[in-house]
């Protein structure tokens, strides 16, 4: 602010190039907290007050000052013990998961929806949770004669589709209400459109582990989804299958659970391992 207030005050031009390099350096206080943030993704182990003091080469006072703050906002938190450390708080690696562009998860998840579709004989796909939406974001087909039955970006309704129950069902009470606050449209005539109905499937979904969709978005195609839980991340995502209901449903439901699920397993294993958000998130990338 002062070194723009400088320029339009009419400085001198020897001033000129130090005020433009004023301009471009950050603000001091952030480029702190910046450095923090940074630091604390690059180690695996948490680090200490002291530890960030001395390889941040700033006195005591001023890293408790910025920790502090950065607890406050609930981007980092602090490790077990007596004398604790910090890490990365789970709403930091929520907002990196939230920011990953569908073709960095494609590369790592899509082995892992070909095995189920090939194994399910039916489209498998993933969905993710953008603030109060679900869409798909990928999807693979069992050969390659098959039809395409979640085209990625598809909207998921949280009120009609196996996919997006599976995901809202575990969202807190204020996300679960303002998704359910307008009104639900009638896709078919086995669409449930009252709130209080789907807050109850929700809790089956929760007890369950996994929901269903039959014919309630689409007539004639049902769909079976379950959570993907990514520890300090919680479930922003779900992955199903889809297909005509004589084919999705011609086993026990438990049966098609159990391929889900371990779909969904394997999956929250690699998103947590090997996705670049989450290399960003520790400093690997």
């Amino acid at each position: 602010m002062g070194a723009k207030a400088a320029i339009r005050s009419g400085a001198s031009k020897a001033a000129g190039p130090a005020a433009d390099e004023v301009e471009r350096t950050p603000a001091r206080p952030l480029e702190r907290y910046i450095q923090i943030l940074e630091m604390l993704a690059a180690f695996p182990e948490d680090m200490t007050l002291t530890d960030l003091t001395v390889t941040l080469d700033l006195p005591k006072s001023t890293v408790y000052r910025l920790l502090t703050g950065l607890m406050e906002a609930r981007l980092i938190t602090p490790g077990p013990g007596r004398a604790p450390g910090y890490r990365l708080a789970p709403r930091l690696l929520q907002l990196l998961h939230l920011g990953a562009e569908g073709q960095d998860i494609e590369l790592v998840v899509q082995q892992h929806l070909q095995d189920l579709a090939e194994k399910s004989a039916n489209t498998s796909y993933l969905t993710k949770l953008t603030g109060l939406k679900v869409h798909s974001i990928v999807m693979r087909a069992p050969s390659p004669n098959w039809c395409i039955y979640v085209a990625p970006g598809s909207q998921m309704y949280p009120h009609a589709t196996a996919s997006a129950k599976a995901i809202m069902a575990f969202q807190p009470d204020d996300v679960i209400e303002k998704a359910l606050a307008d009104p639900l449209p009638k896709l078919t005539k086995f669409t449930k459109t009252d709130p209080k109905e789907m807050i109850a499937e929700y809790k089956r979904v929760r007890e369950d582990g996994y929901a269903i969709c039959h014919a309630e978005d689409v007539e004639g195609f049902g769909a079976v989804a379950c959570p993907i839980e990514i520890p300090d991340v919680g479930v922003l995502y779900s992955v199903g299958i889809t297909g005509p209901l004589d084919v999705v449903f011609n086993c026990p439901i438990n049966e098609r659970a159990a391929q889900v699920k371990e779909a969904a397993r394997k999956i929250a294993l690699s998103l947590q391992a090997n996705s670049r958000v989450l290399k960003v998130a520790k400093g690997e990338a």
